[in-house]
């Protein structure tokens, strides 16, 4: 279930994760978030009004991946949430930052399949966007777009698939079959929902090496950033497996059925990689506080 599937066609990038189920999956941030590595800033020079860096590994590998938090449009009714487009222009003006200072070249876009490259990048100099014009495009519901797809298109950096397929489908479908019809989720937690999300975050990060190696090969073995865009709900999990440097996703019951525990070591460390957490401003307050014996 965890292996990472073929690419498939292009499709519009669609995100899964920040509904019912962000309470339950955030309560593991808790005690994360308190923790040393939680607290790094090496990214300290990252504007304050984008965002703030929450967790941080190996900062001086050469290769990166920086994670983003991220707000989504309804699954049901595409429409944009309450922190959406605020949390997609910080990811934008994130994104932004990441391709100028830290030489970012690979989106991994939650919900995205297929690959888009480009043939040369954009000259960054000429890229320039007021807010007024980002929140314009980053709000029409006509159609699809997004910060990671606008990054994209104005600073030439590819977008690849870091999905598995079916997993992304079972969980979409679980997730419709629980809204209430209006397009809010329903307040019921069900336990398959539950695993098959820890199983999507376990395979998103689990396909990094793979794709990773994948871009370094086309660009002549340069280590290569990347850039994961993802629900804010999937943190908890995604910060505990690399904190445990390995995938455990206990057994669960749904409907009378179990599902089986999942333990497996975790790919990405296998050659040196840094991980920085990046949280944009509008979703920081979603975030638990540490408890209070806590410092």
């Amino acid at each position: 279930m965890l292996d990472q599937i073929s690419p498939q066609p292009s499709a519009k990038p669609t995100g899964l994760g920040l509904g019912f189920t962000r309470t339950l999956i955030l309560l593991s941030l808790v005690w994360l978030l308190s923790g040393a590595n939680a607290l790094a800033t090496t990214v300290a020079d990252l504007p304050v009004e984008f965002g703030e860096v929450v967790f941080q590994v190996n900062h001086d590998a050469p290769t990166q991946l920086f994670i983003i938090a991220n707000s989504h449009r309804s699954v049901v009714t595409g429409a944009n949430g309450a922190d959406t487009l605020q949390a997609q222009i910080e990811t934008f003006r994130i994104g932004e930052w990441l391709i100028r200072s830290r030489q970012v070249a690979l989106l991994l876009p939650e919900g995205f399949f297929g690959s888009w490259t480009v043939a040369e990048p954009a000259a960054i100099s000429d890229v320039g966007f007021d807010g007024a014009t980002l929140a314009r495009w980053l709000a029409d519901t006509s159609g699809f777009v997004n910060a990671e797809m606008l990054l994209h298109e104005h600073y030439g950096v590819d977008l690849e698939q870091i999905e598995d397929r079916e997993l992304y489908r079972n969980v979409r479908e679980s997730l419709s079959a629980g809204s209430d019809g209006v397009g809010d989720l329903g307040s019921v937690i069900d336990g398959r929902l539950e695993y098959l999300q820890k199983c999507r975050s376990a395979a998103i990060l689990q396909g990094v090496p793979a794709v990773l190696a994948q871009t370094n090969r086309r660009d002549h073995g340069a280590p290569v950033s990347a850039m994961l865009t993802i629900g804010l709900a999937h943190l908890g999990d995604i910060i505990g497996f690399i904190e445990s440097g390995e995938i455990h996703i206990p057994a669960m019951r749904s409907s009378g059925a179990e599902l089986p525990a999942v333990q497996v070591p975790l790919d990405l460390f296998k050659s040196p990689t840094g991980i920085t957490v990046i949280v944009p401003h509008s979703l920081l307050e979603k975030l638990p506080a540490p408890p209070h014996n806590q410092t």
